[in-house]
């Protein structure tokens, strides 16, 4: 009892619940599979990489010399269409970016005018019996709502549509890499006469991307009649007017502004997931490449040992 007692407390018995349920879900297959894909592609790697190393030892120095001169030359220009695809994937997220950035102009110049109208059946809602200075206080509380709420809705909306959207450009673009991969390794069995065998690949797993949005009143070149002194001694019926088109002109700039701050937001969450997959691409092709070359050069040191001793 006690044994069970403390084993309940550790919580091994719930972990294993939920890597029980986690496994059996559609993601948790999902997972596993491209892992294990993950894996047999390395094992194939290391074995390559071992069958180079012993081809290298066979035959000539100076074969292998030309050898290695025909490998270097055909890597650098698989390193060089990487970084080509590398360019074509930033050029992809520019244009998904500029895609946001329309958006969110459209949906500025539709909704501007909406709000306004809000705010200003608002402003004849709430007038009757308040002070000019407070009447300026509700509409300045009221635009921010309005603003917060349409935007974090629309903020939301984008996001989502951003990381579908992202997610098919850098799967493509995965496929590409591994499309490369595999070619060296061809480059090298065809150079050596070796027997490659290609496991199948899977889908990369992409990590959640977090975009934030932070409503935020940047500093105004439009007076709020609010700060004003002379505001609390004046009749509101003097300054209703005037209280109303700058509440108009205030909530406009916002809305305006904060747009902006959405867009900013977005198209540098796509920027920091491009540079996280451009990292990925470049570690996935160079840990081949560079496996395979010391692999070779290791072969080539041991050879020049040999001859000399």
């Amino acid at each position: 009892v006690g044994k069970a007692i403390l084993l309940e407390a550790s919580g091994i018995l719930a972990f294993e619940k939920k890597l029980g349920n986690f496994i059996q879900s559609d993601k948790g297959h999902f997972i596993l599979e491209a892992s294990a894909a993950r894996v047999l592609r390395t094992i194939g790697e290391l074995e390559m990489e071992l069958q180079l190393w012993q081809k290298a030892m066979e035959g000539s120095l100076q074969e292998l010399d030309q050898k290695i001169d025909i490998f270097n030359a055909q890597i650098q220009s698989l390193q060089q269409e990487l970084e080509d695809s590398i360019y074509l994937l930033y050029h992809e997220v520019d244009r998904l970016g500029v895609m946001v950035g329309d958006n969110l102009y459209e949906f500025l110049s539709l909704k501007t005018d909406e709000l306004v109208k809000l705010l200003e059946e608002y402003y004849y809602k709430v007038s009757p019996g308040k002070s000019a200075k407070e009447l300026a206080a509700l509409l300045n509380q009221y635009s921010r709502e309005l603003i917060h709420t349409v935007l974090s809705e629309k903020h939301n909306e984008q996001r989502l549509k951003i990381r579908e959207q992202f997610e098919s450009v850098a799967f493509r673009f995965f496929g590409r890499i591994e499309d490369i991969v595999d070619r060296m390794m061809e480059v090298s069995a065809e150079i050596f006469n070796i027997t490659v065998s290609k496991s199948a690949s899977k889908e990369y797993i992409l990590g959640t991307k977090r975009f934030y949005f932070y409503f935020d009143e940047h500093p105004s070149f439009i007076p709020s009649l609010e700060t004003l002194t002379v505001l609390g001694v004046l009749p509101k019926a003097l300054v209703g007017g005037r209280l109303l088109k700058n509440a108009k002109s205030k909530l406009a700039e916002l809305f305006d502004r904060n747009c902006g701050r959405v867009r900013f937001d977005l198209v540098e969450g796509l920027k920091e997931s491009a540079r996280d997959v451009a990292g990925d691409l470049r570690l996935r092709a160079d840990s081949v490449s560079k496996g395979l070359l010391s692999a070779l050069r290791k072969a080539r040191s041991e050879r020049g040992l040999g001859e000399k001793e």
